[in-house]
């Protein structure tokens, strides 16, 4: 008791001394002793309660007490005075973890180490145990996505988008940007459970079960060659660690100010670096995507347009882009940095999608006027991940469908006024980018 009131003192000390610029850290501290106090004090209770008349316990020698307890003791000395380094979890997560422990059986002294708390707290302890404290982040545990982490540059994104322009209007509704590009990695820095019953059986609940993600956190900002602004984008990478009824491996998150959000499911695997160059073969002239002839006609006619018009522009790849020829834009970004042994330099192949006819949840959702007027569809990416490069390197071609002008092969039923207007009535116009990056910043601690 005694050592337990110096704790408390010593921790309201070191809550209380604190500079205006960590204030408000030092408050989400004091907060997270109180709360721990609150959770001890049952226990406390208890204890009296079992030892009667006999008077108060001698004062606990941290030298000489267990492991469990003394470890015990000194996170709740530490819990305020350590508040300002940057490794406290100041999510409910390690507020949960701490408070599951602290009012646990088996944390007191005369437990006899039953509980193995110091695992529960080691950054390298295992995610997939079934204990009833809520586990770390381990790094390991990210899968393919851990070799993101960190900062990338690029300075050869290409975007190709088509626009609504009025009957009357000249043909220049295609805009075709070079851009450089900076996105940053950073993890969720905890478990991510979806608890449920095994199979999903409501009526039954006969066994409890866990689906366990592990996931990353991105920023992603585009800027083209005048220093515009082209795009922006913020989400999650997510890898499904111990599968619950998901059958997805990986999936993307993303939230876009045109007032669009998306989930796309996918998965991944290592693929040689010739296997990627192949692919790559199949971006020039954007044969993979099957368009039909009036649509790609149209698209490389408003790419020309859009690259005669902008004659002054400090482009870099118009030659190969007025011919379409994207697959050897990716393959020469990439060319003096993907050297070295060819063990080094495979690909981790990661590729997603929001049309997952075999996957629930993916999908995509817009505010009323991208609705309306230019609904987006069947959004895909694919994404090759060189870490073992001499500087890793990241690749991408991602591509969603705007759709808008009636289709000439519309039904009668197209043209009855609803609105909004059916999507299968309308044109679908892809908008793509593709870009090289180089990890400029590896993440600390990964």
């Amino acid at each position: 008791c005694t050592s337990h009131a110096d704790a408390r003192k010593k921790n309201q000390q070191a809550c209380l001394t604190t500079e205006p610029s960590t204030m408000m850290r030092q408050l989400r501290a004091s907060i997270f002793c109180f709360t721990s106090l609150l959770l001890l004090a049952p226990t406390f209770v208890a204890t009296v309660a079992e030892l009667g008349a006999d008077g108060p316990p001698p004062a606990v020698d941290l030298q000489r007490a267990s492991p469990s307890t003394a470890m015990d003791l000194t996170r709740r000395d530490d819990a305020c005075s350590s508040s300002s380094s940057s490794e406290l979890q100041e999510d409910e997560v390690s507020l949960l973890s701490v408070s599951r422990s602290v009012t646990s059986p088996g944390m007191r002294a005369d437990d006899d180490g039953r509980r193995k708390a110091p695992e529960a707290f080691h950054p390298k302890g295992d995610p997939s145990r079934t204990e009833d404290f809520v586990p770390t982040f381990v790094c390991d545990e990210l899968g393919p996505l851990k070799g993101l982490l960190g900062e990338w540059e690029g300075t050869t994104g290409i975007s190709v988008n088509r626009i609504p322009t009025a009957k009357d209007d000249s043909d220049n509704s295609t805009l075709y940007v070079e851009y450089t590009e900076r996105i940053t990695f950073e993890p969720i820095r905890g478990l991510v459970l979806n608890r449920g019953f095994k199979n999903a059986d409501q009526a039954g609940q006969e066994e409890r079960t866990e689906q366990k993600i592990f996931g990353i956190s991105y920023m992603q900002q585009l800027k083209g060659v005048f220093g515009q602004g082209v795009h922006a984008e913020a989400g999650q990478w997510l890898f499904n660690n111990v599968p619950g009824m998901a059958n997805w491996s990986i999936a993307k998150i993303s939230a876009i100010p045109h007032g669009v959000t998306m989930v796309a499911h996918g998965d991944y695997r290592v693929q040689e670096l010739q296997d990627v160059w192949a692919e790559q073969d199949n971006v020039n002239g954007l044969r993979m995507m099957g368009m039909d002839a009036y649509v790609r006609d149209k698209l490389q006619a408003g790419i020309q347009n859009s690259i005669d018009i902008h004659t002054n522009a400090p482009y870099h790849h118009s030659d190969l882009s007025y011919e379409m020829k994207f697959g050897e834009v990716m393959k020469l970004a990439a060319k003096d940095l993907l050297v070295g042994e060819a063990k080094d330099l495979r690909a981790t192949r990661m590729e997603v999608g929001t049309d997952q006819p075999q996957t629930h949840g993916s999908g995509i959702t817009m505010m009323e006027d991208v609705r309306f007027q230019t609904p987006v569809s069947n959004f895909t990416g694919t994404y090759w991940l060189f870490e073992h490069a001499p500087v890793p390197v990241l690749q991408y071609f991602q591509n969603v469908y705007l759709n808008f002008e009636m289709s000439d092969r519309a039904p009668d039923y197209c043209f009855s006024g609803a609105q909004p207007t059916p999507m299968e009535c309308l044109r679908r116009w892809p908008h793509f980018q593709i870009s090289t990056l180089t990890k400029v910043k590896p993440y600390r601690g990964c």
